[in-house]
């Protein structure tokens, strides 16, 4: 018997190294598609990245604005490290506080006053929407988008003659309904430091950035088109309001109060010129029309 076992196993001896050698090699093989596979995909993802941006600059290259913003994006420029001692209930409760402050404070103040529509101008209901009215309205919306988002504004914007007649019939019914989708009020809450040089380790020096859906916020701007129009036809908007219409901004705020710090400069010195023309000397009557002739100056375009 012994002589028998070790026939056998020195027989089997070569069997069982290339069977070693074999699963080996299957081994090595496997490691090596797994590293290859996870290559590609590294390589596919920065691809994709490097296109995306690549078009984002290129579409933002007329608006010097939108395109520093999107370089400060790409850069991670501006923005504060995320603090972890401050958790979402800390954030939440600080939100919380702060709006029951503002109503507080606002608790006893006047009612709001309305102003009278003129005759013959009413909004009885929306219009409804029509294909093209989405189409444009998607085109016009920024690439930003919520990370609850199923679908990116710029994939949204490539698919919106595929999906443009459901979206319409379904912002169509929402009109119909008078109701406001509840999905669509979700927000997705990020807390933006107020200013650098704040404690990022209090809540109270941050503040919450909402982002919508970009359905809600397509519907939105439908709506708000044809209200903005009713309001503008019924002259319901103030004349002097800046913020939130096209064509307004900051600029022209501050253009309107230099326009009348000026016009009221050029009326006091009418009228001094007035004065001195009537019981002044020749000379007195020079030097102000001197600064008349200034002041005028001044308002000339150049």
């Amino acid at each position: 018997m012994p002589f028998f076992e070790a026939t056998d196993a020195s027989a089997r001896a070569p069997r069982y190294a290339s069977l070693r050698r074999r699963a080996v090699s299957v081994s090595e093989v496997d490691a090596a598609k797994t590293a290859w596979y996870a290559q590609r995909r590294s390589y596919r993802r920065q691809r994709k990245c490097s296109e995306f941006w690549s078009e984002r600059i290129e579409a933002d290259r007329a608006d010097l604005r939108k395109l520093w913003s999107s370089v400060n994006v790409l850069l991670c420029r501006g923005s504060s490290p995320h603090s972890s001692p401050i958790s979402a209930e800390d954030f939440c409760r600080s939100f919380d506080d702060k709006v029951g402050k503002i109503r507080a404070a606002t608790a006893d103040a006047d009612a709001p006053s309305f102003s009278r529509v003129r005759t013959g101008i009413s909004l009885q209901f929306f219009t409804p929407f029509s294909v093209n009215d989405v189409v444009d309205t998607i085109c016009l919306l920024p690439d930003k988008c919520s990370t609850a988002d199923p679908i990116p504004t710029y994939a949204l914007k490539r698919i919106s003659d595929q999906i443009e007649p459901c979206i319409t019939s379904l912002f169509n019914r929402s009109l119909a309904s008078g109701r406001f989708p509840v999905s669509f009020k979700v927000a997705s809450v990020t807390p933006i430091m107020k200013k650098p040089e704040l404690d990022p380790t209090d809540a109270g020096s941050y503040r919450p950035i909402s982002n919508l859906y970009v359905l809600s916020k397509l519907l939105e701007r439908l709506v708000v088109r044809q209200l903005l129009a009713y309001l503008s036809s019924a002259d319901l908007l103030p004349p002097l309001q800046s913020g939130s219409r096209p064509g307004h901004s900051t600029e022209t705020a501050v253009l309107r109060i230099l326009s009348d710090i000026l016009s009221t400069a050029v009326i006091s010195l009418l009228w001094s010129f007035w004065t001195c023309r009537r019981h002044s000397t020749p000379s007195t009557m020079t030097s102000s029309y001197n600064a008349l002739k200034r002041a005028l100056a001044s308002q000339a375009p150049p």
